[in-house]
C-alpha cells in the first residue's frame, strides 16, 4: 500500500475476497509524493505486492505497463499463532485489482516485451521500448 500510496492520490488500490471477509484498500493522498508519468516494467517473476502496485496504477491510469504477464500470485495469507515457537499460514483471500481483475491471473502488459524475461538488468534496449509508452500517461 504504501509504495501504491506514493503514486496514486485516491481510489482503490486492491480488493481482498475471503471466505469470511471482503476488504477494499484505498490510497492515501496525504502520502502521495509524484505525478510523474511512470511506465512499469514486470515479468514472470513479478509477483504478489509489486503485482497489487503494478495493477493498480494501470487500472487507475497513472502507468502503462510493459515487460510480459507477471507471476499470479494473488493470495492473502494469514499467520495464526500455534504455541510459542510455531505458526500456521493460511491462504485467507484472493486479491483483485481496481477493475476486478483477479491478481491471480497475473498482470498482464499493455506492451508485452519477450525479452523483458531474460534480459540482463544493465539491457536498456527494454527500458527505451517501455519508455515509448509514456505518451498518454497521466
Amino acid at each position: 500500500m504504501l509504495v501504491a500510496d506514493r503514486f496514486l492520490r485516491s481510489g482503490v488500490v486492491v480488493r481482498t475476497v475471503g471466505r469470511r471477509q471482503n476488504q477494499t484498500f484505498n490510497a492515501r493522498d496525504d502520502r502521495h509524493v509524484s505525478d510523474v508519468p511512470l511506465v512499469v516494467l514486470v515479468n514472470r517473476v513479478t509477483a504478489s505486492g509489486a503485482e497489487i502496485v503494478a495493477a493498480a496504477l494501470r487500472d487507475q491510469g497513472r502507468a502503462r505497463i510493459a515487460g510480459t504477464r507477471t507471476a499470479g500470485r494473488g493470495i492473502v495469507n494469514t499467520m495464526f499463532p500455534l504455541g510459542v515457537e510455531a505458526m500456521l499460514r493460511l491462504a485467507t483471500a484472493r486479491a483483485f485489482g481496481p477493475l476486478g481483475a483477479p491478481i491471480g491471473d497475473g498482470v498482464q502488459p499493455d506492451l508485452v516485451l519477450p525479452e523483458a524475461d531474460t534480459a540482463p538488468r544493465t539491457d536498456v534496449t527494454v527500458v527505451e521500448r517501455a519508455a515509448a509508452l509514456l505518451d498518454g500517461v497521466r
